[in-house]
């Protein structure tokens, strides 16, 4: 798993999410932080996963290097699923499949959000397309 560029990094565990949303080419949702600090965390992209729009007191922020968890096609440069059925569970539990077919170079992260519930999961091109903001407006 890839370490998180601050101000990434300083986001609690502790925390809660709500307000999950994808519009314009944008995947946002409002975090608060456990001592009350509110963010707007915005990540540009084409495809968002989520089976919740909000939790409560737990939640982590993690970005992975896509090419660590799933298989890329040495001809096309493509991801694969993984020929395990297993595997292949995981990678949808995990929010893996949004990037199936995609190019390595072009995709090489996936954001994801969890609590209970995977509250987000979203491909991304480059960390710059990832943007924490302080406040709520």
């Amino acid at each position: 798993m890839l370490e998180l560029p601050l101000p990434l990094a300083s986001l609690n565990g502790d925390s809660s999410v709500h307000g999950v949303r994808f519009a314009a080419g944008v995947a946002e949702c409002l975090w608060e932080d456990s001592d009350g600090t509110p963010y707007r965390l915005q990540v540009r992209t084409d495809t968002l996963y989520s089976e919740a729009d909000a939790e409560h007191s737990s939640v982590h922020l993690e970005i992975e290097e896509l090419a660590t968890a799933l298989p890329v096609d040495v001809a096309s440069g493509r991801y694969q699923a993984p020929l395990d059925f297993g595997g292949q569970m995981r990678l949808v539990r995990e929010g893996r499949h949004l990037a199936l077919g995609r190019r390595q170079q072009e995709w090489p992260f996936l954001l994801r959000i969890r609590g209970y519930r995977l509250l987000l999961a979203c491909p991304v091109r480059t960390l710059e397309d990832i943007t924490l903001r302080p406040g709520m407006d």
